[in-house]
């Protein structure tokens, strides 16, 4: 099992790995990714390998036993009990693939999906929960598969990036507060199959994101009002930088 300690006072348990652990802004709660425990029959499944799937002509088997991925929030400050509050904020029949805090820490953008089949998946919504009363607001039902959530510095904005069954990716912005999404990507290539949403410019007037050119990959400065974009970093394999590079944090 996996463990939270704050200064060393265990105050959550899992039974299995956590994923997308991130610090609130104000320091106060750590939100995550996680399944719940798995019924007997998922584990059977597991162990015994016979939860293979046909995917068109394609065959392929689940190296973990299949669970719904689910967002929660610890606090690391003690409650009146003198315990650690735990809450689930979104689960159930959902899994979130991506999740991101407000700049000022009052709420969450995240994606869901009904379930864990390749067609739920590309039917995945983007919501907000407001953390105080955790009232859940759906900002858009985007029909495609979900690839990154990010949060403008200024909190009036969410961009986010999704792809259809062509791997050919779409960069949204959406008011944060609800409306109409505008896409963003009419000069990229939008057939990048690693494209990542790397953050935002601190003044919220751009949007950084990892895109393929030929066989290289580049870091595109996509101007938050539609404007066209611009190369500022072309190397190799680049794809993957999104994994790593935290631009919100670091410009």
């Amino acid at each position: 099992p996996l463990t939270f300690a704050v200064n060393g006072t265990v105050i959550k348990g899992h039974h299995d790995t956590v994923y997308s652990l991130e610090w609130s802004p104000d320091g106060k709660s750590i939100g995550f990714l996680a399944p719940d425990a798995p019924d007997a029959e998922v584990m059977k499944a597991s162990a015994e390998k016979d939860d293979a799937q046909v995917v068109d002509r394609d065959v392929y088997l689940w190296g973990q036993p299949k669970m719904m991925l689910h967002l929660w929030m610890v606090s690391t400050e003690r409650n009146s009990s003198g315990k650690y509050d735990v809450v689930r904020l979104a689960g159930g029949n959902i899994s979130v693939p991506f999740w991101d805090w407000s700049p000022d820490g009052r709420s969450i953008a995240f994606f869901h999906s009904q379930g864990l089949e390749l067609e739920e998946n590309y039917n995945a919504t983007l919501e907000r929960i407001d953390i105080d009363g955790l009232k859940t607001t759906a900002l858009s039902q985007t029909g495609r598969e979900p690839i990154s959530v990010a949060y403008s510095p200024d909190g009036r904005s969410i961009a986010y990036s999704v792809a259809d069954r062509l791997d050919i990716v779409d960069l949204l912005i959406i008011p944060s507060d609800g409306g109409k999404p505008r896409t963003l990507d009419e000069g990229l290539d939008r057939s990048f199959c690693y494209a990542e949403l790397l953050g935002w410019s601190n003044d919220s007037k751009h949007i950084y994101l990892t895109e393929g050119n030929g066989t290289e990959a580049e870091i595109i400065d996509q101007p938050a009002d539609g404007g066209y974009p611009k190369s500022i970093f072309r190397a190799g394999n680049l794809g993957y930088l999104g994994q790593a590079i935290k631009m919100n944090d670091k410009r």
